[in-house]
Parts: C-alpha cells; sequence; structure tokens
C-alpha cells in the first residue's frame, strides 16, 4: 500500500481538502490514468471500502475532486484578479505581464493543482463525465483568463469565440514543462504581448518583437542527444506503418499513457515482442505517432497550397487524427517524463508554422502575418479544440475562430 502523504507536501495550498491534495498528487505523479481507488485510498490512509463508503465510486470521487478543485482555484485567483482592477484598462503590456505572473504562479506554487486541471481537460476530449465535472473549473479560469483580455480591451466576440482560453490552455501545459527556459519565457511574453493588443507585427520591422521571436526559435531547437521527431519523415512501408498508425490512434485519442506496447501491440495486430524490438521504450512509440500525424498533415498543406483552396481542415485521410491534440499530450507528459522535455520544447516552437502557410495561401489579409502571430492564434486554435470531444468535426469551429481573428486584425487597422 502507498504511505499516506504529509498534506503539506502535496498540492498547493494549505485550504485545501485531503481529498483534493491526494488526488492531485497521484495525477502528477501518475497522469489521469493514475486517479484510481487502491492509490487513492493509500495516500488518504485509509481502506479503499471506506473510501467508497465515504465518497462513492470513481466517478462520484472524481466530480467532487473537480468541484473542490474549481472552489479552491476560484480563492486562489482572487488576489490576482484584484491585481488586475487596479491596471488601468488598456494597459496592455502591464496586463500581459500579470498573465504572465499568473502563469509562472501556477506552474510552480500550484503544480500539481495545475497538472491535475490540464489532465482533465485532456481526459474530457474522451470521457463525457469527466467534461461535465470539469465545467465549473474551466469556467472559474476562463473568466480569469477572459477578464483580463476584456481589460486589455479585446473585443468580446473574440473573447466569446473561445480564442483566449484556448490558448491559456495550450500555453499552460508548456507553462510547466518548460518553464525553466530562458527562451521559452521569453517567446511566451512575446505571444501575450500579441494576444492583448492585435495579432500582427507593430514597430520597426527591422527589428521588432517578431524578429526577436524568430531569434528564439533556435534557442528552442530539440536537444539532439533526446528523443526527437523527424518532421516529415519518409514513412516505412512495412508492418511498422500500420505500429506507428496505432500510436497515433492512442497519442491522439487516449494520450500518452495509453501508448503502451502491450496496447500498441493489441490494436495493431502484433506480438508485443516485437514492437519491443523496433520501440524498445515508450518514447519510442509517442515518436513513431507524432511522425505519423505530421508526415500526413504536411502532404495535406502542400496540397492545399498548391491548390490555394484555403481550406483550414483537409479532408481527413486519418480519421480525426489531430496534430494538435498529440502535440498538447506529449507537453503533458513531458511534465512528468522529463524525456520528452526536448520534444515538447520542438513542439511548442514550431506551433502555427503550418497554419500560416494555410492562411497566406487562402488570402493577401494575412500576407502581414508572421510566425509569431501564427504562433500565437496556433495556442488559441489548438487549446479552443481541446475542449470538443476527440471525434467531434472541428471544421465548423476552426473557421468561426479564424473568422473572428481576422476581423481583430481588420479593425485595428493593421491590415488592408
Amino acid at each position: 500500500m502507498v504511505k499516506p502523504l504529509p498534506l503539506t507536501e502535496v498540492a498547493g495550498r494549505a485550504a485545501a481538502s485531503p481529498l483534493l491534495q491526494a488526488a492531485a498528487h497521484l495525477v502528477a505523479k501518475d497522469g489521469f490514468s493514475g486517479l484510481t481507488l487502491r492509490p487513492l485510498a493509500g495516500v488518504l490512509g485509509m481502506s479503499v471500502s471506506s473510501l467508497t463508503s465515504r465518497y462513492g465510486s470513481r466517478e462520484d470521487i472524481i466530480a467532487q475532486v473537480l468541484a473542490e478543485a474549481a472552489a479552491e482555484d476560484r480563492l486562489a485567483l482572487t488576489p490576482w484578479t484584484q491585481m488586475r482592477d487596479r491596471i488601468p484598462a488598456g494597459q496592455v503590456q502591464s496586463l500581459a505581464e500579470l498573465a504572465e505572473l499568473m502563469l509562472d504562479h501556477a506552474a510552480t506554487d500550484q503544480r500539481d493543482l495545475s497538472v491535475l486541471f490540464l489532465e482533465c481537460v485532456q481526459a474530457s476530449s474522451w470521457d463525457a463525465q469527466v467534461r461535465t465535472a470539469l465545467c465549473d473549473w474551466r469556467d472559474v479560469r476562463a473568466d480569469a483568463w477572459n477578464g483580463l483580455a476584456r481589460h486589455a480591451g479585446v473585443p468580446q466576440d473574440v473573447i466569446s469565440s473561445g480564442l483566449i482560453e484556448g490558448y491559456f490552455i495550450d500555453e499552460f501545459a508548456y507553462s510547466i514543462s518548460l518553464t525553466r527556459l530562458p527562451a521559452y519565457r521569453t517567446l511566451r511574453r512575446l505571444c501575450l504581448r500579441r494576444l492583448f493588443t492585435n495579432l500582427l507585427p507593430v514597430g520597426d520591422p527591422r527589428w521588432d518583437d517578431g524578429a526577436l521571436g524568430e531569434a528564439l526559435y533556435d534557442l528552442l531547437a530539440e536537444d539532439a542527444a533526446a528523443p526527437g521527431v523527424v518532421h516529415g519523415v519518409a514513412l516505412p512501408q512495412d508492418w511498422r506503418l500500420g505500429a506507428a498508425r496505432c500510436c497515433a490512434v492512442q497519442l491522439t485519442r487516449h494520450g500518452v499513457s495509453a501508448v503502451t506496447h502491450r496496447s500498441v501491440a493489441t490494436l495493431a495486430g502484433l506480438k508485443p515482442t516485437t514492437l519491443a524490438y523496433r520501440y524498445p521504450t515508450q518514447e519510442d512509440l509517442v515518436i513513431a505517432g507524432l511522425e505519423y500525424i505530421i508526415t500526413h498533415l504536411l502532404t495535406s498543406v502542400a496540397d492545399l497550397e498548391a491548390s490555394r483552396s484555403g481550406e483550414l481542415v483537409p479532408a481527413d485521410p486519418m480519421e480525426g487524427l489531430d496534430v494538435g491534440r498529440a502535440t498538447f499530450a506529449v507537453a503533458v507528459a513531458a511534465i512528468r517524463m522529463a524525456r520528452l522535455v526536448p520534444c515538447a520544447a520542438d513542439m511548442r516552437r514550431r506551433r502555427g508554422i503550418n497554419l500560416l502557410r494555410l492562411l497566406q495561401s487562402r488570402s493577401q489579409d494575412y500576407d502581414r502575418m508572421d510566425r509569431l502571430s501564427a504562433q500565437t492564434l496556433a495556442l488559441g486554435l489548438i487549446g479552443a479544440g481541446l475542449l470538443n470531444p476527440v471525434n467531434e468535426p472541428s471544421s465548423a469551429a476552426n473557421e468561426a475562430l479564424i473568422e473572428q481573428s481576422r476581423r481583430w486584425m481588420l479593425d485595428a487597422g493593421a491590415l488592408g
């Protein structure tokens, strides 16, 4: 049995209940799949029967945990919203700096609670009960983030579209796994300024914030000694192709925890030993899945550019596999799997590259967008998409978000 954990060593605030602290600790250690009855009872120092007698089934316990987390976060966010209200409306740089401080605080002082939130966002994609239980907590965080944007003067239709909430959800995962990297923190600061003003670059084009953003890309490049994703790799045309696809399916639909030798072998109709010989570690399986998705994405983007069709979401040859959802899963997993941190950093710096290519092939309205513009927009699109069920069509929702952003840029007089 797991030894009971001293309450002061678990999540965030001393006021948190033992149940919330124990659940947050388990999820930070083992992911959402680790939140099961026996380990939870062990951390709380009680039997499973006592746990279920007091709180009910696992689903009841998760609902209780998320309700307590929403209440805890509401209290934790109050000082920040009070600071926001003391900043004069429209002081964009100060509000962006406050948003950065809030992200840092959540990533460090409230780390376990924040990991619980991210894991539940991910699980809500395929678990309707988690999606329902998470609603109140999502509203608490969205109110804080949207309030910052509103105070900065971001148009209400952009806020209502879900772009702001989506941006913070996606960025949040990287803030926890990459916060120790100065290049990441600087890049995040630049994106926050764009988010709270306008997506396009302003100032001297020889060295504006976009130029600084470009200079940071190489600093976030993947460590050559770490597990790495090859973008546009030639996919093998043997049994490994099917295995890589099954890795992609598990990664997209159930997160990194579901990408195991046993689950992938079963899905692919292979012997686990055969799979393990070619892909010895879980990280190898994750990378195979990412490379499968990314290669298909790059092919689709190239086809759309050639046809200048302007589509954002092409006819999907992969039955809903989504590079944004998969890379978010890697960022969340990197919080507890150190070998994936360089991979997460590489995914973060590449956010928006393909989106920029698609938008600029669509219309001259986007000619002044740079990679920093597209990166900020891509974070919002990906984060907003995570809030929908995993198999729900996303084309119409993405188009609506893109249109809101285009009008925002036009209304600011930065285009046309």
